[in-house]
């Protein structure tokens, strides 16, 4: 597995130029793999570099499949139509438990939150994608709480630092 990874992330460097699973070159922890990431490599004219190496037609086929409904899903959660949404959970399930019947792929919390729930969220949503409800405005918020943490909160203790970090954003959001 992790020589069938490299390669396809060597393949993807070179034909698309994007690191795919690299430490994030800033410093800030994660990974180079982001949304944008994930948007650029799910289209259509990239989804095919991902499996191009996997030897296995019938596994090929599976992880085909499986990029191709993590694109729809992705489309339709952040789209800002109206979902049938019975036929959208249907989907997402269909495709959780897809994902599940491959023993060496594990479900990250993030994935089963969108699996597992987002069809919930957008039928309280009024049945319509997600679009207006990103979390960009959370993790734009990350660089300033990092900050506040570092060079602006007292560090006798954690609640001391805690809530001069909470009163820093609160001023913030005024």
């Amino acid at each position: 597995l992790k020589e069938a990874k490299e390669e396809i992330q060597a393949r993807v460097k070179e034909e698309t130029s994007i690191t795919l699973e690299k430490a994030d070159p800033t410093g800030h922890g994660g990974s180079t793999t982001t949304g944008n990431i994930a948007m650029v490599m799910l289209n259509t004219n990239n989804r095919k570099r991902l499996t191009q190496g996997i030897d296995s037609s019938e596994l090929r086929a599976k992880i085909d499949q499986l990029v191709v409904n993590t694109a729809v899903i992705l489309t339709i959660i952040n789209s800002d139509r109206k979902v049938k949404i019975d036929e959208f959970r249907e989907f997402c399930r269909t495709t959780y438990l897809y994902v599940a019947s491959i023993p060496w792929i594990h479900i990250t919390p993030s994935a089963h939150v969108v699996l597992g729930h987002s069809a919930e969220l957008i039928g309280e949503n009024g049945c319509i994608g997600l679009l207006n409800f990103t979390e960009s405005g959370l993790e734009a918020n990350n660089k300033f709480l990092r900050q506040y943490r570092i060079n602006k909160a007292r560090k006798t203790n954690q609640f001391d630092n805690l809530s001069d970090c909470i009163n820093r954003l609160w001023d913030k959001s005024d």
